[in-house]
């Protein structure tokens, strides 16, 4: 496991804590989380001009995009989704776009934001929307 510095743990416990006011009323809280984040001049230009984006989607209404967004407190169970959130926004926005550019410029090449691995063709677990399970 990485350790963290006190402003990674600071940001973290943040997070998470806009997760929690999330959960308590998902439909009105993350309205108000988006429009926050967006009208924010302490977060990272980037994170600004996604939280944009996500605020002119939740607008719209009733796009495949709000469904699918709204699906994940009505469809997905509450550990995965912190765990989730945990992973993509935490350990891979927040503090590890920071980390990864560190480690970009120590070692003088690109480092992949995700590893992909690829099962074999043969594949018996027949999982939904696999490719893998139709060569099996």
């Amino acid at each position: 496991m990485i350790e963290q510095n006190m402003l990674e743990v600071v940001q973290a416990f943040g997070l998470k804590r806009i997760l929690s006011y999330l959960d308590s009323d998902p439909e009105k809280n993350i309205f108000r989380v988006v429009d926050w984040l967006s009208k924010s001049q302490k977060f990272d230009p980037h994170i600004v001009q996604e939280a944009k984006l996500v605020k002119k989607t939740l607008e719209e209404g009733n796009s495949n995009w709000f469904q699918l967004m709204k699906s994940l407190w009505t469809d997905v169970d509450s550990g995965v989704r912190r765990k989730m959130f945990e992973n993509f926004l935490i350990n891979a926005t927040a503090i590890g776009e920071k980390r990864q550019n560190k480690a970009k410029e120590k070692h003088g090449c690109n480092i992949p934001w995700a590893i992909l691995l690829d099962p074999t063709s043969a594949c018996n677990l027949n999982c939904i929307g696999c490719w893998a399970s139709e060569y099996g």
